[in-house]
């Protein structure tokens, strides 16, 4: 499966970089993407579960880091303000 990286800003300038097992990532975003960071965390969390779930019907076993890069998500929304700007997907690679 061809892996890729989301490269996001969050409002508080942070650059993120968000591993996906899977290329389906690039049905829920797309580069230049901004969203609150409340839709990018839930869009987000439903893209990699879906691309841990290709991983999953191919090799048999979940992927742990799509799961890793959810927590890591979900962490740093809870360091920011939810209502104080929006995350900007930079790149897709």
């Amino acid at each position: 499966m061809p892996e890729r990286l989301l490269i996001v800003d969050w409002p508080d300038q942070h650059r993120q970089s968000i591993y996906s097992p899977s290329s389906i990532i690039e049905s829920y975003f797309e580069e230049g993407d901004k969203l609150s960071s409340d839709l990018f965390v839930a869009r987000c969390t439903r893209a990699l579960e879906h691309a841990s779930q290709r991983v999953q019907e191919k090799y048999g076993f979940a992927c742990t880091a799509a799961m890793e890069s959810i927590e890591k998500i979900k962490a740093k929304h809870e360091q920011i303000e939810t209502d104080t700007g929006q995350v900007e997907v930079i790149e897709i690679r």
